[in-house]
């Protein structure tokens, strides 16, 4: 966030052989936002103000920075794919570079005002769940993705929902197989949580997934919060994250929008070429996401500094009036690396371990004992790991979370 009326992108570029880095960066400012590679035969003196700037480049590290106008996008309804286009367009296939990757972006006040940010956030999220602020979430993805029946849909449902678990979520591939609808899990599940909710005194929210066709998924998400449906998951990197945007706009979803990351890593992996999950997850918080995925230090790619940064800067920290999202901690999330996590987010930041939710697929159904104790030892790990009792020889007296470590591993630290 800046008083400035430029976005500022940052690039790392290495330019191709037989071009400096300077000339190299001239061209990708001039191609990005004049759309010329060359001003040969053309006078643009008085397109000046147009154009982006070159500010700072490190020849070390082949880190670029640019500045780009926001004079040249549509404030009011421009939008995500405007500022996409603008600042990770047509540079990426030019020859003059071997290899360009958007690492991070700024985004000036005057571009902000005109995003709403999450309806909820973090501390409305709280509200609708009931749940004490004086530890992290904790969600259930349900489990296998694809091939689940109505009876063990609804046997995950129940457990979960009445153990408190905070969110239960359909995995990113569970979209709307004739086995189990989107209409069907919408009944089902809403029907034992609000079942299970009184006896409990806490709203499980459940995250159903309706990543249809843009147009249909408007349709649908409108008729799903008539139905009851109290969270709306999207997979935002494959429809594109101005759907979220669109989503948070109208009046009529007036439920948290859940931000899953699938095909993330065609962009993200790469550190020659692509956009940083840093980038994406600003991206996602500006237009509306309620919770975002932020990877983990257990697995996949991600090194320590990119979830830090996903954590910190994209989800957690000040951007204005806009509200922080709840930053969605998954993949590899077992009890015995819980402790690990929880250590690592409080020596970033201590308040930020209040914030997150733990999603968990796997580790809940592998557990030794079944789902009521896979989820049991999952609480039982983030009790003791914000209790700051010694972690291993508490869990001694825990059977579920005993087993768990028994049967999973325990790591403490990265």
């Amino acid at each position: 966030m800046t008083n400035s009326k430029n976005i500022i992108a940052t690039y790392y570029l290495k330019p191709s052989k037989d071009i400096s880095l300077k000339e190299a960066s001239k061209k990708l400012a001039d191609e990005h936002s004049l759309g010329m590679w060359t001003s040969k035969g053309v006078k643009i003196d008085h397109l000046s103000r147009y154009a982006a700037k070159i500010i700072n480049i490190n020849k070390n590290l082949n880190i670029v920075k640019v500045s780009y106008p926001i004079e040249n996008i549509d404030l009011k309804d421009g939008g995500i794919p405007s500022i996409l286009s603008y600042i990770a367009g047509d540079a990426f296939g030019s020859t003059y570079v071997d290899c360009l990757r958007l690492i991070d972006i700024t985004l000036p006040n005057e571009l902000l005002r005109y995003f709403n940010g999450p309806k909820f956030g973090i501390e409305g999220v709280r509200k609708l769940i009931g749940a004490e602020s004086k530890k992290p979430l904790l969600g259930v993805i349900l489990k296998p993705s694809l091939g689940m029946n109505i009876d063990r849909f609804e046997k995950i449902i129940e457990i979960a929902s009445k153990l408190g678990v905070d969110v239960i979520k359909d995995d990113e591939k569970m979209i709307n197989p004739s086995y189990l609808t989107i209409e069907k899990r919408l009944k089902k599940a809403m029907d034992i949580i609000n079942k299970n909710s009184k006896k409990t005194g806490k709203q499980t929210l459940y995250a159903i997934n309706i990543s249809l066709k843009p147009h249909i998924l408007l349709e649908k998400a409108r008729e799903a919060v008539k139905k009851g449906a109290n969270v709306i998951m999207i997979n935002a990197i494959v429809e594109g994250i101005g759907i979220i945007q669109s989503l948070v706009e109208d009046q009529d979803i007036n439920v948290p929008i859940y931000a899953h990351r699938t095909m993330h890593a065609t962009m993200t992996r790469s550190n020659c070429f692509g956009i940083s999950m840093v980038v994406l997850a600003k991206l996602l918080r500006i237009a509306g996401a309620d919770f975002i995925h932020c990877g983990s230090i257990s697995k996949r790619h991600a090194t320590q500094e990119e979830f830090i940064a996903n954590l910190g800067d994209a989800i957690v920290n000040n951007m204005g009036m806009i509200k922080k999202s709840v930053p969605v901690i998954s993949a590899g999330i077992h009890p015995g690396n819980i402790n690990a996590h929880i250590k690592f987010i409080k020596d970033m930041n201590p308040e930020y371990v209040y914030d997150v939710l733990f999603m968990v697929g796997t580790a809940v159904y592998a557990h030794p004992d079944g789902v009521k104790a896979g989820i049991k030892a999952l609480q039982q790990a983030i009790e003791v790991s914000m209790s700051g009792k010694d972690f291993l020889k508490e869990s001694q007296n825990l059977r579920e979370l005993r087993r768990a470590i028994n049967y999973f591993g325990y790591i403490d630290g990265y």
